[in-house]
């Protein structure tokens, strides 16, 4: 799993809540399955996920506002210690609460 320093929150471009939805959801899947596999996704595996022809873009927009930092390898998409850890735990209640509605 490949992370970086934790990015000031001057650095970053405002809240997840000023995030456009597709955004809020690339940052969420990338995360996500970088969690359960413990490295990070292709570009074309990240597509897939959340059904995006062109996720580039996307990743390109993150970046600029600081919540990734693109590297020049295949899956080097670096995660900041603190968006990783505060999207995981938000997961983690996700997954706990449906399993608590049963859903």
């Amino acid at each position: 799993m490949t992370t970086c320093d934790p990015i000031t929150g001057a650095a970053r471009a405002g809240n997840r809540k000023t995030l456009t939805p597709k955004m809020d959801e690339v940052l969420r899947a990338l995360v996500d399955f970088t969690h359960r596999n413990k490295y990070q996704p292709s570009y074309r595996e990240l597509s897939s996920l959340v059904g995006i022809a062109n996720v580039h873009r996307y990743l390109v927009d993150l970046e600029a506002r600081g919540w990734i930092r693109l590297g020049g390898g295949a899956r080097a998409i670096e995660i900041p210690r603190d968006v990783y850890e505060g999207i995981v735990d938000e997961l983690k209640t996700d997954s706990s609460e449906s399993n608590e509605t049963g859903d």
